[in-house]
């Protein structure tokens, strides 16, 4: 394998090891961590995907590898948390949500590995997994400073929401900071402004902040998508077409028919 394969991976693998951690933080039932774990692991995987671009070394191996290291930190991981948390009030929809979570997210990673083979979209088809268990893990740490009982019945559905999301065909937005960069009407300092932006309220308000940015991403494809529904009214053709004049000979047939 040549170096700049390996510079992703690395990222990639940090990914992973935040993943894996963070299962065994929920066994410990440090769910805090956990979920600031899956949080890390999200981070990574998306430096790991803009490293790729950037050095030019996107590869089968990274792609596999990637959506591998992306099933245990957003699929596993998450569904752990998820039945850790709701168990303590609902066990069996604790145990229900876990699993759906889980098993959308292995048929959200699977889809998207077949369509990067044989397509190249500009959008995603689904919201992507790392975003949903970001929705997820960053809406527990909420919950957990604000002892809200809002927040603990949003959190109660959202497992829901972003499992059906994932293998929904809504689509998302592709967030990639070097295709943004290279646009041709885009204001440089209005972006390096916008995402300082982002980052001195992640480091002011934290999960918070956090659960603000994951859920508007969330909410912005839901609402295009109705909008879009709304909006068209594609021309319904009806079932059963006459011509006019073929509908008066018929009937003049018919009277012909009746007189003799």
């Amino acid at each position: 394998m040549r170096r700049p394969y390996i510079i992703p991976n690395i990222f990639t693998s940090a990914n992973l090891l935040c993943g894996l951690l963070a299962i065994i933080k929920v066994f410990d039932s440090d769910v805090v961590t956990a979920g600031w774990l899956i949080l890390a692991a999200s981070i990574f995987d998306g430096l790991d995907g803009q490293i790729a671009r950037l050095t030019k070394s996107e590869s089968r191996f990274g792609l596999n590898f990637d959506s591998l290291a992306d099933m245990v930190s957003f699929g596993i991981a998450p569904a752990m948390l998820i039945y850790s948390v709701i168990s303590l009030r609902h066990i069996h929809l604790a145990t229900i949500e876990a699993v759906l979570f889980g098993g959308c997210c292995a048929l959200r990673l699977a889809r998207y590995n077949v369509q990067a083979a044989t397509t190249v979209n500009r959008d995603f088809m689904g919201i992507p997994s790392p975003a949903a268990a970001g929705v997820i893990a960053s809406a527990f740490l909420v919950m957990q400073n604000s002892n809200s009982v809002l927040m603990e019945k949003l959190f109660s559905f959202l497992p829901l929401i972003s499992a059906f999301l994932m293998i929904s065909i809504i689509k998302y937005p592709k967030i990639n900071p070097i295709s943004i960069l290279k646009e041709k009407h885009l204001k440089i300092p209005a972006f390096i402004i916008t995402i300082l932006a982002v980052i001195f309220s992640i480091i002011i308000f934290e999960e918070l902040a956090l659960f603000i940015l994951f859920s508007t991403y969330l909410a912005y494809g839901t609402i295009i998508f109705i909008l879009n529904v709304v909006t068209s009214h594609p021309i319904e053709e009806p079932i059963i077409d006459f011509d006019e004049d073929e509908d008066e000979e018929f009937i003049e047939s018919e009277e012909t028919l009746d007189n003799k």
